[in-house]
């Protein structure tokens, strides 16, 4: 084969490897735009699907809500009830107080018991209506009537308060007990209050243990930090740590600040609970946050005492950096043995080492709070121990070769 047929037969090869290359670069390129294409198409489908099924929704609440308010205009007053609340939620129409005030005032006075008590609700708080009192404690007391057992627990609070109505605890458990006994918790806890307190019936400390116990096992926060408090203080029960610790982290499980609170004094004193710094300051922040003062003071105190303790950290390194420095420094520049200069090197060791503790104490703020805390203390304890030994040793020693040369 001559030269040129042997370069012609290359030159077909690489050709044809190219061709095949492009051909495989506009075949890869074809899936590439077709399956971009696929995917925007799905996405696509996905938003039609997505503004249909929301304009259908919207078009059934539509529905709904006209298919009440046409049941509302003829009378119904469960109708008008609901209508109300679709208002007020916002829900399904437009949120708007006043309107939802009108339509609870036609149920309410067709004498629907949950209508009567959100009228009186919104005289109570002002939405919709003027804040009046004694009006929302009238429309209460129709709806607690008819077995409202909300409504029993607000007009109960209004006699406990005075709000609206002449004040009367005797009244105000009357009523704390028609929601109790329907298991109401916010009238088991009303009434177990007034008998371990006796605002209204005979102080009975056991019995109102028992209902703050029913309202608590029903989920009551309050009522859970209560018996906490009451078996943390053993008033009315045997003294148990152990009891009081489990109400009150289910009270603080639900955000009580008071049970959050107390749970950062019991782990910040070790009552009941291994003694952790770093939890009580999780507990003590978490119930800052939910707006204990009392969370906030104890954490503001406990700043002030980290400011002063830091700036005694700074004082110790500070002389032990440089009592530690002049010690070896002088040791150096005498020339003399270790052991013939063992105090001062000592102590220049050890004051370097108690500077070193002090700046970790520095840069580690939490190590007060930490469960190593004790630990920390007693190590900076037993240097600052040896550094007096040390001085005593370096002042006497001098003194001692005075008298052995005499």
């Amino acid at each position: 084969m001559s030269l040129g047929m042997l370069f012609r037969s290359r030159f077909d090869r690489v050709a044809s490897w190219a061709t095949i290359r492009d051909a495989g670069h506009q075949r890869m390129a074809r899936h590439w735009k077709l399956g971009v294409g696929i995917c925007l198409a799905i996405c696509a489908a996905g938003v039609v699907v997505g503004i249909c099924v929301q304009k259908l929704k919207q078009r059934r609440l539509i529905q709904g809500a006209n298919v009440m308010r046409a049941r509302a205009e003829k009378g119904d007053a469960k109708a008008q009830f609901h209508l109300g609340s679709m208002y007020y939620y916002g829900k399904e129409l437009p949120q708007d107080y006043a309107q939802a005030a009108g339509w609870y005032r036609k149920s309410a006075e067709q004498g629907d018991a949950l209508a009567e008590f959100s009228l009186g609700l919104m005289y109570y708080n002002g939405k919709g209506l003027p804040q009046d009192y004694t009006e929302a404690a009238s429309w209460y007391r129709k709806a607690g009537e008819q077995g409202e057992p909300k409504s029993q627990v607000s007009l109960a609070s209004m006699f406990f308060y005075g709000n609206g109505v002449t004040r009367s605890y005797t009244e105000a458990a009357r009523w704390y007990r028609k929601a109790a006994e329907q298991g109401e918790p916010k009238g088991e806890l009303g009434l177990a209050s007034a008998y371990f307190y006796g605002k209204g019936i005979p102080k009975d400390s056991s019995e109102g243990v028992r209902w703050y116990r029913k309202a608590a096992e029903h989920g009551d926060a309050a009522a859970q930090f209560s018996l906490g408090s009451i078996y943390s203080q053993g008033t009315g029960v045997q003294q148990d740590y152990a009891e009081a610790i489990a109400w009150y982290r289910k009270a603080a499980s639900q955000g009580d600040a008071g049970a959050e609170y107390a749970l950062g004094y019991l782990y910040y004193n070790g009552t009941g609970l291994p003694r952790d710094y770093g939890a009580a300051l999780r507990w003590l922040h978490a119930s800052a946050d939910h707006g204990s003062t009392d969370a906030k003071l104890v954490l503001r105190s406990l700043d002030k005492r980290s400011t002063t303790a830091k700036t005694i950290d700074y004082s110790v390194f500070l002389i032990g950096l440089g009592g530690g420095l002049f010690f070896l420094v002088d040791f150096l520049r005498s020339g003399r043995s270790v052991r013939s200069s063992l105090p001062p090197v000592a102590l220049g060791m050890v004051c370097l080492c108690n500077a070193g503790l002090s700046l970790y104490g520095i840069t580690h703020d939490g190590m007060r709070y930490s469960t190593c805390r004790n630990l920390f203390f007693l190590t900076k304890g037993v240097m600052i121990g040896m550094v007096v030994i040390l001085g005593l040793a370096i002042v006497i020693a001098p003194t001692q070769k005075k008298i052995d040369v005499k």
